[in-house]
């Protein structure tokens, strides 16, 4: 039935080319077992129709109804498994793979600052490895699996990869119109 839905708001907008290539693109992403991502709009020079994109994208992932940049995001972060095409910072470990779901984000205003907002996410590991080149072994980690026996490498690691989830997390907030250092006060994020 939402197939069917999609196909005729596609014949609906086909008078908008815009809609139609973002649609066709989104599906093709999703298709390939991809998550559809918006991040390519500036590489695209297509920045001045970020605001409309953004409400493209919303409606193709069926958000529809919802009308603030935060609650997408939310909606976006929850209802998905990100791995390392997203999280594409895990290319600086040796064959680094991950799979992580957030378990909470949270938008409130700003402690310090109303004007701005703080951002409270927490993130599980469902999997992930990487290949250790000094011990010539492939490490295998998750939220319940620590492969270190050395919690002072364990913590090292673990903040690592909590760098890596941030800064895809830094890149979706800009993709949906947000500048990180205008708008918010305080990011946290948690690897629970």
């Amino acid at each position: 039935m939402r197939k069917l839905i999609k196909h005729i708001l596609l014949e609906e907008d086909s008078n908008n080319p815009l809609k139609n290539f973002f649609f066709k693109r989104w599906q093709n992403q999703r298709n390939k077992g991809l998550t559809p991502s918006i991040y390519d709009i500036r590489k695209l020079g297509l920045n001045q129709k970020r605001d409309e994109i953004i409400q493209y994208f919303v409606e193709f992932m069926g958000y529809g109804e919802i009308n603030s940049r935060s609650e997408a995001i939310k909606k976006y972060l929850l209802n998905h498994t990100f791995t390392e095409n997203e999280i594409t910072d895990m290319k600086y470990l040796d064959n680094g793979k991950i799979k992580i779901k957030f378990t909470k984000v949270e938008f409130s205003e700003g402690y310090q600052n109303l004007n701005v907002l703080d951002l409270n996410i927490e993130f599980e590991v469902l999997s992930g490895s990487f290949y250790n080149n000094d011990e010539e072994e492939t490490y295998n980690f998750s939220s319940d699996e620590n492969p270190f026996e050395d919690f002072v490498s364990y913590w090292e690691f673990k903040d690592e990869i909590k760098n890596f989830v941030m800064g895809f997390v830094g890149t979706t907030l800009e993709s949906f119109g947000f500048d990180i250092n205008r708008h918010f006060d305080d990011i946290e994020i948690e690897w629970v």
